[in-house]
């Protein structure tokens, strides 16, 4: 209980302090993400708002599953929701919430103990179904949401890291 209340204060204190130090002179640009299959992007402003992606053990045995959940705050309603919630099977598992097209990107671990990696999927809020977007990777470190883009950084199987 205390680990989650913990957990819960640190995510409210987070946003409460990317809410502190956004500017009163910034545009509402809304944040999303390239549409698939050619679908007609919506023009109409919307809130602006943050995304979150939080963990937790969904029983009281920590040895039990661990479930990951994207949050949306609305930052004109102060207002937290749950957006979508899955396994924690990914090594680090991401999450991001584009509202104005209702798509929710993720990464999950698929395949066998000896030949996994982690993969990114899109799941299309308005159909409820989710399609797996890479088979090549590792591992995916961030999701990093530019403008209309979406940027994940990640590892390919079997390409190994060079640092010079």
């Amino acid at each position: 209980m205390k680990k989650e209340l913990k957990s819960l204060i640190c995510l409210l204190m987070l946003a409460i302090l990317l809410i502190s130090c956004s500017s009163k002179d910034a545009g509402l640009e809304p944040t999303s993400t390239a549409i698939p299959s050619g679908e007609v992007k919506s023009t109409a402003p919307t809130a602006d708002y943050i995304t979150m992606t939080y963990s937790e053990y969904s029983t009281t045995d920590e040895n039990g599953a661990i479930k990951t959940q994207i949050l949306s705050y609305d930052t004109a309603t102060k207002e937290m929701k749950k957006v979508f919630e899955f396994d924690y099977t990914a090594q680090y598992p991401l999450g991001f919430y584009d509202k104005p097209n209702q798509l929710l990107y993720y990464t999950q671990r698929v395949n066998t103990d000896k030949d996994y990696g982690d993969q990114i999927f899109v799941r299309d809020l308005s159909s409820n179904k989710s399609n797996q977007l890479t088979n090549n990777l590792y591992a995916v470190n961030y999701i990093i949401p530019s403008g209309d883009q979406l940027f994940f950084v990640a590892n390919v199987k079997g390409v190994p890291l060079s640092i010079k």
